[in-house]
């Protein structure tokens, strides 16, 4: 239970750090499992606008993330934009097309 306590601590001072980030337009760099992690809490709670921004903020980080398209595509999918979805996952499957 510690354990889970302590993860969960973490987690929230993971989003309160991206948070600052975000409002201060600091410098500041996460590894893409945080980015990740950040995506998923946004989007689990039903907060999209959030979810595209940090996911947008991910791009800049990495740019050549296929994951990332895919994470964008489901995120413009829970706002309904559904055209620009299509749109980023045709752009992943030219990636790897062999895939599909």
């Amino acid at each position: 239970m510690a354990k889970n306590f302590k993860k969960k601590k973490e987690e929230d001072e993971l989003i309160k750090r991206f948070e600052e980030y975000q409002k201060n337009k600091a410098n500041h760099f996460f590894e893409l499992e945080n980015f990740d992690y950040i995506i998923s809490h946004y989007q689990d709670n039903g907060k999209y606008s959030q979810a595209l921004s940090a996911v947008n903020m991910a791009f800049d980080q990495y740019p050549f993330s296929i994951e990332l398209l895919i994470v964008k595509s489901q995120v413009l999918s829970n706002l309904e934009k559904y055209d620009e979805a299509l749109e980023l996952l045709e752009k992943a499957e030219t990636y790897h097309p062999s895939d599909g």
